[in-house]
């Protein structure tokens, strides 16, 4: 099993953000085991409709734009590649910044963007060990939208069966 450096704090960021994301699209959500290669299942009923991923950032969409774009691995970018083609899954890779919460969302019958993808090595700051640098690649801002102002992210849980609106996916 590969080591993990999620803190309570990331992980409290990420049920924040799933549980925004539920109130506003009439989803709700299931936290998958972190062997799996995303963070949620979003649920209509008793049916899986979409996979979301999510990171919380603290860098500006402007900075982020400047340097190239939302850092991710291949291995979790590919992941969720697969999960949108062998499943018929909407993917949704979704990143909480200072001014709200932006997503990339494919459908499935919609292709992923395009882009020059180079491999970078990074990490979190300073290594916290030896295997604490990886392969990452930066997906541009431009294929986010906007989806909540930091304003208007609800405080109301997402752990309930809503109707869906299609729309926005």
């Amino acid at each position: 099993m590969s080591r993990r450096y999620e803190s309570a704090k990331s992980k409290e960021d990420e049920l924040r953000v799933a549980t925004a994301l539920c109130a506003y699209w009439g989803y709700r959500y299931i936290e998958l085991k972190p062997t799996y290669e995303v963070d949620f299942a979003l649920m209509r009923f008793n049916d899986v409709g979409a996979m979301l991923e999510v990171r919380k950032i603290n860098y500006t969409y402007e900075s982020m734009d400047k340097y190239g774009g939302c850092l991710i691995s291949p291995f979790k970018y590919l992941a969720m590649q697969k999960w949108q083609k062998e499943f018929n899954l909407v993917m949704i890779f979704a990143i909480e910044i200072p001014d709200g919460i932006y997503a990339l969302i494919v459908k499935p019958d919609e292709e992923w963007p395009k882009w020059d993808k180079k491999i970078k090595l990074g990490g979190m700051g300073k290594p916290r060990d030896k295997w604490d640098i990886e392969p990452l690649i930066q997906i541009p801002m431009k294929f986010f939208r906007k989806i909540l102002d930091v304003e208007t992210i609800p405080e109301e849980s997402a752990r309930r069966d809503h109707p869906m609106d299609q729309e926005d996916f």
